[in-house]
């Protein structure tokens, strides 16, 4: 049976690349979910998919009875976290701010601002 969904983080915003795969299933069969957090896969009835995505701190595990729908949410390694980025712009553009930035999730556009910033995620 074709089951689909999508996958948001504790926002509600879609999660590109999550792994779905049908636990038990041999071969391993799975798919990511694409850019909107959408994702199809073709399950045997009563299966169980498990989720998981780099940078978060959970795979969750739904049974999926003879549901064809999924809405599922995953929540970010670093929710609730304060984290503390220092540092200086000089002249010309600083690469490891932007190292730090996006995996953190703070933004291009932030990581170009003078001031130090105490961000809580």
């Amino acid at each position: 049976m074709l089951v689909k969904g999508k996958v948001t983080d504790y926002e509600g915003s879609p999660l590109d690349s999550v792994n779905v795969l049908v636990v038990g299933s041999n071969p391993p069969r799975g798919v990511i979910t694409d850019f909107n957090g959408n994702f199809a896969i073709d399950v045997p009835v009563n299966s169980v998919l498990e989720f998981s995505h780099v940078g978060t701190n959970q795979k969750m595990q739904i049974n999926v009875g003879s549901k064809t729908y999924f809405d599922v949410a995953l929540m970010n390694e670093l929710q609730g976290q304060e984290i503390t980025i220092i540092g200086n712009r000089k002249n010309g553009f600083n690469w490891w701010w932007l190292l730090l930035a996006i995996p953190v999730g703070y933004g291009i556009g932030k990581a170009f601002e003078k001031n130090p910033k105490k961000v809580t995620i």
